[in-house]
């Protein structure tokens, strides 16, 4: 039986405005109207400008002419399914402004596209370029696990950094200062106070296109006739309306104080405010050194890390200091138009001569009644109740675990106490060694007692505090975990973020409030405890059910038709 076009789309229209029942389980923003999301109204007051020119348009498979409307992705967003331009299967498009964009205090500007649904979704990156020719692309995340059809799912808690997460009204928000750490904003080649073109390129789904890490991406592939990302609108929350020259003035640093003695071994680093005599020019980033010398030469520095958040405070991650060393620190401050102020003169003080180590016994994991010498192994002293034994096992590209230090043993400041989750096994700190600092290092966890099934890991960054780790994940019986580190990231768990051939990791097994009475099996990279919720449909009961009558009239017609015709042939 053959179908019209009209009869097929609406059906389509049918399979995604049907109310639904969904389980948002990721870690990431849930969808428009949950209780967290950042999805924003198109009707938004702060949105101030809209894109006005667009180039570069190239259009990718199986969208129809009738959709190549690039003029209809200018101007406001009006939530209309029809007022977009259609990118198809791996398509692109740059937009222009009157005003260049400015990077101010939260999103900066947000991307609409038209789905149908809140897990309807069809994806695309987003880049930014200062002078239309260099284009720097933001991060993003894809949790989605399995291939996803042309009129498929995806839950957008798993996906994050992309243009597409929300609902048609509904836009996709970021913020410049995402982009702090990109090394074309450290060399000045991108300037985030003048952002002069976005572009826009549509995901392939079938997840032949990787995220920042390495996962494949997936959504509703392979569409058709409107294929690939159905760009509405780009609106603009800040206007460069001014030019920033001045550099920040010279930082001052607050505490530890100057020559500082018995100082813990993770102590807070804190320095007075940012000031700029630009107005509206914001704090983009602090650059922190810690050093055993007062030259802050390349081969005595101990830390070197840009904060972009908690820019005048720092937290020394465990194991980084020894016990009686005295060390330097000094600060540089970043501002968004990418002058970098003088630096701090540097302070110096000296640790404590307190440390613990961590005792290592004997366990037998494989319960073949020989202990495992392979597998470093301590008793957990975070527990309440019962006795944990924690093994760390090295994996690939791991040439020595150097130190473990159980935390909850020491004195950890209030590293944990400024966490929004609990840590029901502990935490533990490791310095490792890689026999290359270019590949990530690869170790897994054992625990002897399964984790809770509300339980995420957690890794500890000297910048963000405590963060889930996407990348972790569990064995089917919650009681061995698998971790990958860099040398030299602090994002991807390295603690003094420097390629030295010394990896700092600080992590624990956290619990979190689930977001759903139906608590989930299953472990991380599985994701358990879903927060369910019915998503209805952006028509009314009765709109659903005059489409519903209209689709199948339009069925009934179509087979009539094609009797008829076949009839007639005979």
């Amino acid at each position: 039986m053959r179908r019209s076009k009209s009869c097929s789309m609406l059906i389509l229209l049918l399979l995604v405005l049907v109310p639904e029942r969904v389980a948002f389980c990721g870690p990431f923003a849930p969808a428009a109207g949950e209780e967290e999301t950042t999805a924003i109204s198109m009707d938004n007051a702060e949105i101030v400008a809209w894109a006005t020119s667009w180039t570069d348009l190239v259009y990718g498979e199986r969208v129809t002419d009738s959709y190549k409307t690039p003029d209809k992705a200018l101007g406001p967003a009006t939530g209309s399914n029809t007022d977009i331009v259609s990118l198809g299967c791996g398509g692109m498009i740059t937009l222009g402004f009157d005003s260049s964009i400015r990077n101010g205090v939260g999103w900066d500007f947000v991307v609409f596209e038209n789905s149908f649904s809140d897990t309807f979704l069809e994806l695309a990156l987003v880049e930014v370029s200062s002078n239309g020719r260099d284009f720097v692309r933001f991060d993003h995340y894809s949790l989605t696990e399995a291939s996803v059809s042309e009129f498929g799912t995806i839950d957008p808690t798993d996906i994050k950094g992309f243009a597409g997460k929300y609902r048609i009204g509904f836009g996709t928000p970021f913020d410049l200062s995402d982009l702090a750490l990109k090394s074309e904003v450290l060399n000045g080649t991108l300037d985030l106070s003048s952002i002069s073109h976005i572009r826009i390129i549509d995901v392939s789904g079938e997840g032949d296109v990787q995220d920042s890490h390495g996962n494949p991406i997936y959504d509703p592939y392979p569409t058709n006739i409107s294929a690939g990302f159905d760009l509405e609108a780009v609106g603009v929350r800040y206007e460069a309306a001014e030019s920033f020259s001045n550099q920040p003035e010279q930082p001052r640093l607050n505490s530890p104080q100057n020559n500082s003695v018995d100082i813990g071994l993770t102590p807070l680093l804190q320095v007075e405010s940012f000031s700029d005599a630009d107005t509206n020019d914001l704090h983009l980033l602090t650059k922190w050194e810690l050093s055993s010398s007062s030259s802050f030469g390349a081969e005595s520095l101990k830390m070197k890390l840009y904060s972009g958040q908690n820019l005048t405070n720092l937290r020394i991650p465990s194991l980084l200091l020894d016990k009686e060393e005295t060390v330097y620190w000094r600060v540089q401050f970043l501002d968004t138009a990418g002058n970098s102020s003088a630096w701090s003169e540097s302070f110096q003080f000296t640790t404590t001569g307190f440390d613990v180590e961590t005792p290592i016994v004997e366990y037998d994991w494989d319960g073949d009644g020989v202990s495992d010498t392979g597998i470093s192994t301590f008793i957990s002293t975070g527990t309440d109740d019962i006795e944990v034994y924690i093994g760390i096992a090295p994996g690939t590209n791991v040439n020595r675990i150097e130190r473990i230090v159980d935390l909850d043993s020491v004195e950890f400041n209030d590293q944990l106490d400024d966490s929004p989750v609990e840590f029901p096994l502990g935490v533990f700190g490791l310095k490792l060694v890689p026999e290359d600092s270019d590949n990530r290092l690869l170790f897994t966890v054992y625990f002897s007692e399964a984790a809770p099934d509300n339980a995420f890991w957690h890794t500890y960054d000297p910048i963000y505090g405590w963060q889930e780790d996407i990348r972790a994940y569990f064995n089917a019986d919650r009681n061995r975990l698998y971790l990958s580190v860099e040398d030299g990231s602090a994002d991807i768990g390295d603690g003094d973020g420097m390629k030295n051939g010394v990896v700092i990791y600080t992590g624990g097994l956290a619990t979190r409030e689930s977001r759903s009475s139906e608590s989930g099996t299953e472990g991380i990279g599985s994701k358990g405890g879903c927060f369910i919720s019915t998503i209805q449909s952006t028509l009314a009961l009765k709109q659903f059910f005059l489409l519903a009558t209209i689709a199948l009239f339009s069925i009934v017609w179509s087979v009539a038709v094609d009797w008829m015709g076949k009839k007639k042939s005979t």
